[in-house]
């Protein structure tokens, strides 16, 4: 398959922004890129954009050892029932990160995001008790 996008080089390799309708195809982020490397290797990289809920997992797991997956955040979201096990991790999520970025999160789960920020802040203040 022929693939035709945005070319940049970064270093010695190509990077081309793989179209949307390809990278839905393959289960990737829109903003996905391949890059293909020219020094002197001959291999292939797949880059995913990080979606917001990609960002807010990474976010709940630093600094914390068996952190919750992007499955199991996206249920503590649309659920807001907290498994015990995660509670330093959403805590974490619920302080520290940009309140936009939960609200886009929100948004990519769900086609009312308040339902979520709703459980959210249940949850928030069960941490808080």
């Amino acid at each position: 398959m022929l693939v035709t996008g945005k070319v940049k080089k970064i270093g010695n390799s190509l990077w081309v922004l793989i179209p949307n309708a390809i990278a839905k195809q393959h289960d990737l982020s829109e903003g996905s890129e391949v890059g293909l490397s020219s020094n002197g290797k001959s291999s292939i990289t797949i880059r995913k954009k990080m979606t917001p809920i990609d960002a807010v997992t990474v976010a709940a797991n630093v600094s914390y050892r068996d952190g919750p997956t992007r499955q199991e955040v996206e249920s503590i979201f649309l659920t807001g029932i907290l498994p015990p096990k995660f509670e330093p991790h959403i805590h974490r999520i619920l302080t520290e990160m940009p309140a936009k970025l939960i609200e886009d999160a929100a948004r990519q789960l769900c086609e009312n995001p308040f339902v979520i920020l709703n459980n959210l802040k249940k949850i928030g203040d069960d941490l808080d008790r």
